[in-house]
């Protein structure tokens, strides 16, 4: 992993705290570049199309416009970024799992595993993402 360029994030929450600890603990890992932090839904949407993100990852429920309705249009204007959506309600991820097309979901009580599953999403689409970079 040490010649490979860090993987591009952008974090969405409402929750100062658990944004600002996961944008420090990524940072210090090395393997990660915070390239973004969102507060709500409508600037995760910005921050994901003007920054050019390898992963947004993104509270479910966030003033102005909610993860779900935010992942959508993401989706919708970045096809190839990759969405990791989470949540301090597990049940909430239960019942949302359905209703949007994210690449995965992880309840913030694994917050471990949040980085784990960037990593994982960011590697699996490594082809996709030189591609689109003009890379070979």
């Amino acid at each position: 992993m040490r010649n490979r360029a860090p993987i591009r994030v952008v974090l969405a929450d409402d929750d100062p705290g658990f944004l600002e600890a996961l944008a420090t603990t990524m940072e210090a890992d090395g393997r990660f570049e915070i390239v973004g932090l969102a507060a709500n839904g409508e600037e995760a949407v910005q921050l994901g199309c003007w920054q050019d993100p390898d992963v947004v990852v993104m509270d479910v429920e966030m003033p102005l416009l909610d993860g779900v309705a935010a992942a959508r249009l993401l989706r919708e204007s970045r096809p190839r970024v990759c969405v990791l959506m989470v949540s301090g309600a597990d049940d909430v991820v239960a019942h949302r799992s359905g209703a949007i097309d994210v690449d995965a979901f992880v309840s913030k009580a694994s917050f471990d595993r949040i980085l784990d599953v960037v990593l994982r999403l960011a590697l699996g689409d490594s082809r996709r993402r030189r591609a689109r970079r003009g890379e070979t």
